[in-house]
């Protein structure tokens, strides 16, 4: 983050308004938190926009454990000190260049979807717009009725993990290259270090199949899921893990 520096109450001064939406659900709220600020001109020179849920305590532990995720992130037990961060920072661009006029928008949306009742996937979205530049990020924690969450090191050892790769190359290839096995792997629009393929650290699962996200590295992200059905993991996945009653 760009250090802020002192901008005199002259050259702009900023309104606040901000407003909290609760949407409730059987388990948990939906809480929409929306902060803008103005210039003198009454210009919305700043935005950001925080959509997540927040559970109860009466249900499991992987609940509280997603609330403290989320906050964690993005510190919405206190949005008005995550938002001052952003504040900061367009202050920041604006003292290095007083020309700067972009409206800077920022958005975190959170959403769980309930696998099964033990397995809960958090899925977030932090995207940017500052004029013509548009930057997003997605991501994915798997998290179980018992407080723990799932790592891709939880599900095989470093010794296995490699195996693990050729069999999702494969699935990769054959979804994305036309199976074509000497095809460069980066042309299906990934970069992948060294021209190697190796699977991401996102991924989640269904009673059927492992589930891998890679992501583009464009602005805009744009999703290539690769799945494997358990029957191919057998033997690869650490017994005991939760993924493990599926396999056998």
């Amino acid at each position: 983050m760009i250090k802020a520096g002192f901008i005199p109450a002259a050259v702009i001064i900023f309104l606040f308004s901000a407003f909290t939406l609760k949407a409730q659900s059987d388990f948990y709220t939906i809480v929409k938190d929306s902060l803008t600020y103005s210039d003198s001109a009454g210009k919305t020179v700043l935005s950001v926009y925080f959509e997540y849920p927040v559970f109860t305590e009466k249900y499991s532990k992987s609940y509280l454990m997603i609330n403290d995720a989320i906050n964690l992130m993005y510190r919405v037990n206190d949005i008005q000190s995550s938002f001052d961060y952003f504040l900061e920072d367009y202050k920041a661009q604006l003292a290095d260049n007083p020309e700067f006029n972009e409206i800077w928008r920022e958005e975190f949306i959170f959403k769980v979807e309930q696998i099964d009742s033990d397995h809960f996937l958090l899925f977030s979205k932090n995207s940017k717009v500052t004029g013509n530049f548009y930057w997003e990020d997605i991501g994915r924690t798997n998290f179980l009725s018992d407080g723990d969450y799932l790592s891709l090191a939880s599900l095989f050892s470093e010794d296995d993990t490699e195996k693990v790769n050729k069999i999702a190359e494969k699935h990769f290839r054959k979804t994305y290259l036309n199976g074509d096995p000497g095809k460069d792997i980066s042309s299906a629009g990934i970069s992948f270090s060294e021209g190697r393929y190796y699977v991401p650290l996102e991924f989640s699962f269904t009673d059927k199949e492992l589930i891998f996200y890679h992501e583009s590295t464009t602005p805009v992200v744009k999703v290539f899921p690769v799945k494997i059905p358990y029957s191919e993991l057998k033997g690869l996945i650490r017994p005991g893990t939760f993924v493990d009653k599926y396999v056998n």
